[in-house]
């Protein structure tokens, strides 16, 4: 495997790890999304001050992305479950409000809420075409694009399987 066949392996896989997509990773480093796309085919090799960001953004050394290194360092289970400060309080106000126990009970709440929410049929559109009665609007039936809907149940598995995985480390 050569060096660039190596990175473009490594920085994949690690942005999946990491939860992101090729598009957020290309807004959170200030490159557009095809250029993620070229580094993980093994077409190009990002400039010095993108790699740069492109690490610290993956969170993970620049020595494991180009095979200097084999090995991660290792997270903590507490580093793991930490939230930034501001979640953490409002997970703790929604706690306090709805009564829950645990920050698990909590999120699995919460992810049932929005799944809920984004299962529900979008409501009609008023369309700027006139009906047969004046000043009235017809409507238009919206529909989701069939790759929306896997996509997004795609999102729930995993969400489902992260809170799987802290419910486990809570117990």
């Amino acid at each position: 495997m050569t060096n660039l066949e190596l990175f473009s392996t490594r920085m994949k896989s690690v942005r999946v790890s990491r939860g992101h997509t090729q598009e957020s990773l290309a807004e959170a480093i200030g490159v557009g999304k095809s250029a993620i796309a070229n580094y993980e085919a093994g077409r190009n090799f990002p400039k010095a001050p993108v790699f740069k960001k492109l690490s610290d953004a993956l969170e993970v050394p620049a020595d494991y992305l180009t095979g200097q290194t084999d090995e991660l360092p290792t997270v903590s289970e507490e580093e793991e479950m930490s939230f930034h400060p501001k979640i953490q309080e409002a997970i703790q106000e929604i706690m306090d409000i709805e009564g829950f126990n645990t920050q698990e009970e909590c999120l699995a709440a919460l992810v049932r809420e929005r799944r809920a929410q984004l299962r529900q049929p979008t409501a009609p559109a008023p369309t700027s075409e006139p009906s047969g009665n004046p000043g009235q609007l017809e409507p238009q039936t919206r529909t989701r694009k069939k790759t929306g809907i896997e996509s997004l149940d795609k999102a729930m598995e995993k969400l489902d399987k992260d809170v799987e995985k802290l419910k486990k480390k809570f117990e």
